[in-house]
This record gives C-alpha cells, sequence and structure tokens, in this order.
C-alpha cells in the first residue's frame, strides 16, 4: 500500500511539474505575442505640378486604411479640396473623395496606383451611383503616367 501511495504521491508531484512548465511556456508564448511590433502608421505626401495646374494628395496610412486630404488647384479652372478615405487593395488605392467646388459638396472614387515613390492616377468612365460618381467598370480604370503624383515632404 505503501508503494501505491509512494507512486501516487510521484505521480502527482510530476503533474504539477508538468502543469508548471506548461504554464511557463505559455507566458513565454504570450511575452513574445506582446513584444511584436505592430504596423506604425505612415504619414505621406505626393504632388503633381504642371505648368500653373498642381494635385496635392496627403495621407495617413495605417495597415491597409488611409485616409487624409486632396486638392486639385487648376488654372482659370474651378478647383477642388477635401478629405479621402479608402483602403490599399495591393498596390492599388482606393479612395472616396468628398470634396468643395463651386459651393457644392460632391462624392467621386478616385484610385491611385502606388510605384515606387509615386503616385499614379487612374482614369476611367465614371457614372453617377447612390449621389456618388463611381468608375463604371472599375477593371478598366487606366493609371495614366502623365498624371503622376511624387513623393513630396509635407508641409507643416
Amino acid at each position: 500500500m505503501k508503494k501505491y501511495a509512494l507512486a501516487a504521491a510521484f505521480a502527482g508531484l510530476s503533474l504539477v511539474g508538468c502543469k508548471k512548465e506548461t504554464d511557463k511556456s505559455d507566458e513565454t508564448n504570450d511575452t513574445v505575442v506582446a513584444k511584436q511590433p505592430e504596423a506604425a502608421s505612415i504619414h505621406e505626401c505626393y504632388a503633381f505640378v504642371q505648368q500653373r495646374d498642381t494635385i496635392s494628395l496627403e495621407i495617413d496610412q495605417d495597415g491597409a486604411k488611409v485616409a487624409g486630404n486632396l486638392h486639385f488647384k487648376n488654372y482659370e479652372k474651378d478647383s477642388s479640396h477635401g478629405p479621402v478615405a479608402g483602403e490599399f487593395v495591393g498596390d492599388t488605392l482606393k479612395l472616396e473623395y468628398t470634396f468643395q467646388s463651386e459651393g457644392m459638396t460632391s462624392v467621386r472614387e478616385i484610385r491611385f496606383l502606388k510605384s515606387g515613390n509615386s503616385m499614379i492616377m487612374g482614369i476611367g468612365d465614371m457614372d453617377e451611383k447612390n449621389g456618388k460618381m463611381m468608375f463604371t467598370k472599375p477593371a478598366d480604370v487606366k493609371y495614366d503616367k502623365n498624371l503622376v503624383l511624387v513623393m513630396t515632404e509635407c508641409e507643416p
């Protein structure tokens, strides 16, 4: 009987020892997960200048999500400015642009293709859907090499 009691006590200590090891490895895993750095948000500015026309884009990126401001300053034509919000899908930045022009607020879909330190603006046919101008065939959007916004320093 003493042999069984001793064996049971030893087995109990072994289980406690195993449990303790499991707890340690769980704590270690928790610590490793906690130490992994989170994706830092990115603040970038881009500009396109052609003679007296400019386009400026300022964005804050957190993961795939993007928010910022877009400004079209056209010489002797209507200009527009306003906030953008959207996300990166691969190298494509898909944005919704809510802008002011001639005292009216409008919403338009905007796309850019990120290429190195540049953003190439997408162009294509658009139609109004639910009060927003949207690309009629998003797969057919062309990225115009004549509308390239280059990364610049952000103005304070």
